[in-house]
């Protein structure tokens, strides 16, 4: 078996449609097992005309892993409607390296970091 931990958390949200700023629901890769039916990789519009895409070496590219719930981007306020989803479909939420990480002194995604889960294949 192979097991898959991913980093959940939030990150804020431009939606031209509704005009409205959102804090939504992101993994930090692309995930395995059924949580990958709701996840679509997504290139987010900046926040602002002035803000500039990051010169950061370690960052990738600009793209997110965005959870969806019925076509719609899932916000942090519908956390609970994951962790059923997750809990239901064999995933584990880890507290203990949750914990960790919130205790350590590295912080990762901005530091919007909800909680870790693993799943297994």
């Amino acid at each position: 078996m192979i097991n898959h931990t991913y980093s959940l958390s939030s990150h804020p949200y431009y939606d031209n449609c509704k005009q409205c700023y959102r804090n939504i629901l992101v993994l930090n890769k692309e995930p395995v097992g059924p949580l990958k039916k709701i996840v679509k990789r997504i290139n987010p519009p900046l926040l602002s005309p002035f803000q500039e895409p990051s010169m950061s070496c370690c960052e990738q590219d600009r793209c997110l892993y965005a959870i969806y719930n019925n076509q719609e981007l899932l916000c942090v306020d519908n956390v609970t409607e994951l962790f059923s989803y997750l809990t239901n479909n064999g995933y584990i939420i880890d507290t203990s390296i949750t914990i960790m990480m919130q205790k350590s002194p590295v912080k990762i995604n901005n530091n919007n970091l909800i909680c870790f889960i693993s799943y297994q294949n």
